[in-house]
């Protein structure tokens, strides 16, 4: 294996187990139908099996978040009076 495969299996046995919560057998599992497709395991989840539903990553600020820190109160109501204003 070279240094490229081996961080690619790093990466895929780390995303599999600690953001997905699989189990070694699961990941391994994993690991073997996303490289048979020949992509990584992050690749095939997001794509194939979570599809069109939406994966928040919690690692990201949430934008609720980031207005109350920065004061911004934005509320549909306001919206909508500046726009038929």
């Amino acid at each position: 294996m070279t240094n490229d495969l081996v961080t690619q299996l790093q990466q895929d046995v780390q995303y599999a187990t600690e953001t997905l919560g699989c189990t070694l057998d699961e990941a391994d599992e994993l690991i073997a139908a996303s490289e048979n497709l020949g992509l990584n395991v992050q690749y095939f989840v997001e794509e194939f099996i979570l599809g069109g539903m939406e994966y928040h990553d919690k690692a990201h600020l949430n934008i609720n978040d980031f207005n109350d820190f920065h004061g911004i109160q934005l509320v549909e109501e306001q919206i909508e009076d500046e726009y038929y204003s």
